[in-house]
């Protein structure tokens, strides 16, 4: 999806300007060369396609909520769905250090790392990060730490399938992961631009550099289009599984773990899968008689099959066409 960064950039400050200014002192001109570092950050390419490809998801999802005002909800999710990789990225900029796959980084663990909030950094011994956050403590915390937790909470708990929220919130919820994302370009600024300026057209990382080539652009732009980053995963993650018990009538958790992992090169745990056969069966697709196996559900099995009819039906129609359009050509 295009943006038009003038326009979006126009629109967020006119959306974040008054809070904004309540967690820091800033004049308008300030904001809107924070907001130009922050497209520089999102823009600037690292060794990492995680962070290399904010830019084709923040970016437009950010454009889809504040100019377009459309597939709110989608929006949001991948706002909040980015927000751990774009912080990851700042610590990268400024840093030098790799998070891009350090799972047990997590977003509290980066949040603490920059020094956002004083007080998570000034928090008791054996006070966990998560609970600070956590919506019990909202109202009590300061500015920032109350845009943070709610960024926090955001990104744990608005990002599930079949969620709906008020615009209202929505725009409520966005706003904050702008102001958390604002706030930390605002505090490392120099070394930001330090960096980004020393390395106008080179790659940051150890690795080479990463071009998409013309079919990973399409691929992306088809599969992404409109939706964050793990609805996208989730979807593939839950197509396979789908398509491995329509093959074997009956597989267990650990089998679909690692038919997953090895097919696709991915390094999933155990609670990923957990969680997927629990919103499978939910939706009525898959069916366990006892907590281990998992099989196909009687409805699913005859939707595949009926797609799977449609198809070859489909592609003979296509060869049998093809096959006459040759034959009046000769």
């Amino acid at each position: 999806m295009d943006y038009n960064w003038s326009e979006l950039s126009n629109e967020i400050f006119m959306n974040v300007e008054s809070d904004f200014t309540k967690v820091i002192s800033i004049d308008n001109e300030q904001l809107r060369e924070v907001l130009n570092l922050f497209e520089q950050v999102v823009t600037v390419k690292c060794n990492s396609n995680n962070f290399n490809g904010l830019t084709r998801t923040l970016l437009p999802a950010l454009n889809q909520l504040y100019v377009d005002n459309s597939n709110h909800l989608s929006a949001l999710r991948t706002i909040a769905g980015d927000l751990e990789p774009f912080i990851k990225k700042v610590i990268l900029l400024v840093e030098e250090k790799d998070y891009s796959n350090n799972k047990n980084k997590t977003l509290a663990k980066c949040i603490d790392e920059l020094g956002i909030s004083e007080r998570v950094s000034n928090r008791a011994a054996g006070e966990k990060i998560y609970k600070i956050l956590g919506p019990e403590n909202t109202e009590s915390l300061d500015e920032i730490t109350r845009h943070i937790s709610r960024a926090y909470q955001t990104r744990n708990d608005h990002s599930h399938e079949n969620e709906s929220l008020p615009l209202y919130k929505i725009y409520t919820y966005s706003q904050s992961i702008l102001i958390v994302i604002l706030f930390i370009i605002n505090n490392r600024k120099d070394a930001l631009k330090k960096k980004i300026d020393s390395l106008p057209n080179t790659l940051i990382g150890s690795a080479g550099e990463y071009e998409f080539n013309e079919r990973e652009k399409v691929l992306f732009s088809f599969i992404a289009f409109g939706n964050q980053n793990n609805e996208i995963k989730n979807t593939i993650i839950d197509s396979f599984i789908l398509n491995e018990l329509y093959k074997d009538t009956n597989l267990s958790l650990s089998d679909i773990k690692n038919r997953c992992n090895n097919h696709l090169k991915s390094k999933l745990d155990e609670k990923f899968f957990k969680r997927r056969v629990h919103y499978l069966k939910k939706s009525n697709k898959i069916i366990s008689e006892n907590q281990n196996d998992y099989s196909l559900s009687n409805a699913e099995k005859i939707t595949i099959e009926k797609c799977i009819e449609n198809y070859n039906n489909k592609y003979n129609e296509l060869k049998i066409s093809i096959s006459n359009i040759i034959k009046n050509i000769i």
